[in-house]
């Protein structure tokens, strides 16, 4: 038949077929890449965290309790708006809190909800800090609290306890 076009022939068609198979493609790589990425930054915030929190931990078990509270770390930064009735609750279980959510953020364990907590943290620090004037460049807060977001909104990807669990259910 003359004048026939088959769609094949079509460059629109062509380049649609192109884009879908690209398209395809790059959504493999991204799945492999971004469970990888999220690996990465969930270890990297994790191990902070955890580190941070076992830090003020093990002074704690040294030396007591409430040692963190009493020392020039919480003191030189708790803000002066900040009473001492709120405080010192909030240095009491900080310690704790960071080394557990830490950890279960490192094993990818109820995935969602310590990265929810570290944001939160980071939050809460963060506004404290700049009471105090301290936030900019001294304090990881900027860096961390959005990783902590996205992590909390993604979920802790394939690598992680979580997905573990749900593929042998």
């Amino acid at each position: 038949m003359a004048g026939t076009v088959s769609l094949a022939d079509d460059p629109a068609v062509q380049a649609s077929v192109r884009e879908a198979s690209v398209d395809t493609d790059i959504q493999g790589l991204r799945s492999s890449r971004m469970h990888s990425l999220i690996l990465l930054n969930r270890l990297a915030l994790g191990y902070y965290v955890a580190q941070a929190g076992w830090e003020k931990a093990s002074v704690e078990l040294s030396s007591g309790p409430g040692t963190f509270f009493l020392g020039p770390v919480f003191q030189n930064r708790n803000p002066d708006w900040m009473p001492d009735v709120l405080a010192m609750p909030y240095a009491y279980v900080l310690p704790w809190i960071e080394t557990v959510v830490g950890l279960l953020l490192i094993v990818g364990l109820f995935g969602r909800i310590p990265a929810g907590v570290i944001a939160v943290l980071m939050l809460m620090i963060g506004f404290a800090l700049v009471g105090t004037g301290e936030i900019f460049p001294r304090h990881y807060v900027p860096v961390y609290f959005p990783l902590a977001l996205m992590l909390s909104l993604l979920g802790p990807g394939r690598y992680s306890l979580d997905a573990l669990i749900h593929r042998r259910k």
